[in-house]
């Protein structure tokens, strides 16, 4: 369930992050995708496991050992959280790797009801 909470704030960021200069200008300063993912990754998983006076100190080792900093992570999510359908799919990807017995489930499963146009309307 704390994942639940972790995307909508990464969602919320990346919705908040849309108008924030263009990808163009900010590109080169970006982290790529799978070091964005394995950072948000241990830093989850940090969070699980960590008792809480030790948090901290796992977060900034986390951060070190990649190469990054918060502020990294957060442009990461300005200039590539406009593009909705490539952040659900590294959403995804996170999700997968924080609940590997859990799988992302398909927002509209095979056998759900299909919306069927009406003829002539």
């Amino acid at each position: 369930m704390m994942h639940h909470r972790l995307s909508a704030a990464i969602l919320l960021l990346a919705l908040g992050g849309c108008g924030a200069g263009s990808a163009a200008q900010m590109a080169d300063a970006v982290i790529d995708d799978d070091r964005f993912a394995q950072v948000i990754v241990e830093l989850r998983h940090a969070e699980r496991d960590a008792e809480a006076e030790d948090l901290e100190n796992r977060r900034k080792e986390i951060l070190e050992r990649h190469g990054v900093s918060a502020e990294d992570l957060l442009r990461f999510v300005e200039v590539r959280g406009g593009d909705l359908d490539e952040m659900i799919e590294l959403w995804k990807k996170i999700d997968d790797a924080l609940n590997p017995e859990e799988p992302t489930p398909d927002p509209l499963p095979n056998d759900a009801p299909r919306p069927v146009a009406k003829a002539g309307g």
